[in-house]
């Protein structure tokens, strides 16, 4: 095939037709009886509730089935036959349809009632427990969702299957004018920021709560997100502004100073925390890459990661540079050169998964309070800028995913000596000011 052909795809085959509906009449049934590929049932499109259908035997009857109130009324008929009475078949089906739906059926009916799901019957807080269960969240984050639970629940229904979006919305205005009554007989009036993040944990619990239904009796539509609407391109959710933290270039000098110094303070294994906020710093990388790195994924002078650890499901590949090369020894002296190369010192054979509480006391330090790990990503990034870094190799640096990117077709030869002249020399710009 020559290169500039492009293989169409398969056209995917057709899912088998598993039903058919149509007038019955005695030659298009004979027909389509004799006919293999015919479905395995035929819907008389004049009398509701008649069926021709095929059992696993191979043989056709005729069978009378509806679903009323919620329970399924089944009976078999009669076999298939070349001169079957049509008129009278349907005539039979008509006197069921008609006694089932007057509560009359006869004895040889079968009637299916559907087993009640206990889930049916969750109360709110039965849902908020199953909820922290499933979905396995921090005890901090489900604090919030009591609290919503809390604030809400005394002026919802009771049983979670009684919520609609009408009621949910009522709710919701009310905390934000009104205000709610809560159990202990107090009144809160919420801001419509909490408001929104309150309704965010409800519509969660929800969803979690739906899930646990069988798909063909699971609840469709969601009350709290739909009864957020209030019109085409309206709602009352309330949109946050995206964060824009980062560090000048002047900080990151003093940032990174302050870190070392720091960690000469406290003992190797706590000093690895302030470790994984220097390499999250001078690499731009997001905190699970960083603090789930391992040593396997140290390759001589490059970091490579397997896709299944990055966000964009693409293979990552970085150079050291010579700062990163010092804090790894030095981290492979703490660790031998085994398992994490940021161990938690509280879990054996784990990594570090936060950083928070070691950033907080040194980002006030250097007048940047609200600082996050991830603002240090956008650090990096917004540096590489003012150092007017490639475009297409800080992206690869970041791990952005590199859909419609054409760098690499340009720059294949020298694209592992690109990224290491661009990240040694974007590390360089940043610990200038940290005397380094």
């Amino acid at each position: 095939m020559a290169d500039n052909v492009i293989a169409l795809k398969p056209r995917p085959k057709a899912k088998p037709e598993t039903s058919r509906a149509l007038a019955f009449t005695s030659a298009a049934l004979r027909k389509l009886v004799a006919d293999p590929s015919t479905p395995p049932s035929l819907a008389d499109s004049k009398q509701p509730g008649l069926f021709l259908r095929r059992a696993k035997s191979g043989r056709w009857a005729f069978v009378f089935e509806r679903r009323i109130d919620k329970r399924l009324f089944r009976k078999t008929l009669m076999r298939w036959a070349d001169r079957c009475d049509l008129d009278q078949i349907r005539a039979e089906a008509s006197d069921l349809l008609r006694d089932a739906r007057a509560g009359q059926w006869a004895a040889d009916v079968q009637v299916v009632v559907p087993t009640v799901n206990p889930r049916a019957q969750f109360t709110w807080e039965a849902a908020l427990a199953d909820h922290i269960r499933v979905a396995e969240i921090r005890p901090k984050t489900a604090q919030q969702y009591a609290a919503a639970v809390r604030v809400f629940a005394p002026s919802l229904p009771p049983i979670v299957a009684d919520l609609t979006g009408p009621l949910w919305r009522d709710a919701l205005l009310n905390a934000k004018d009104k205000g709610l009554t809560l159990a202990d007989g107090s009144v809160r009036v919420l801001s419509a920021a909490s408001a929104s993040a309150y309704a965010r944990c409800l519509s969660a619990m929800w969803g979690t709560w739906a899930y646990g239904f069988d798909e063909t009796a699971r609840p469709a539509l969601n009350p709290i997100a739909s009864g957020m609407q209030i019109g085409p391109r309206r709602s009352l959710w309330t949109n946050y502004e995206a964060r824009e933290g980062r560090l000048t270039l002047a900080q990151v000098g003093v940032w990174l100073k302050s870190l070392r110094q720091r960690s000469v303070e406290l003992d190797p294994t706590h000093a690895s925390a302030l470790a994984a906020l220097e390499m999250l710093t001078l690499t731009g990388m997001r905190s699970g890459e960083v603090l789930g790195l391992t040593w396997s994924e140290v390759r001589g002078d490059w970091l490579e990661i397997g896709k299944a650890r990055m966000k964009a499901k693409n293979a990552f590949r970085r150079p050291i540079t010579r700062r990163m090369a010092e804090i790894l020894e030095a981290q492979r002296q703490i660790t031998g050169g085994e398992g994490h190369v940021f161990p938690s010192w509280k879990v054996v054979g784990a990594h570090l998964f936060n950083v928070r509480k070691a950033l907080a006391p040194i980002a006030s330090a250097v007048g940047a309070p609200d600082l996050t790990p991830h603002d240090l990503r956008r650090t990096f990034a917004s540096i590489s800028k003012e150092q007017r870094a490639d475009a297409g190799i800080v992206k690869r640096l970041l791990a952005h995913s590199l859909k419609d990117d054409v760098t690499e077709a340009h720059y294949s030869a020298q694209l592992d000596a690109m990224l290491r002249d661009e990240a040694q020399r974007i590390e360089d710009a940043m610990t200038a000011g940290a005397g380094a």
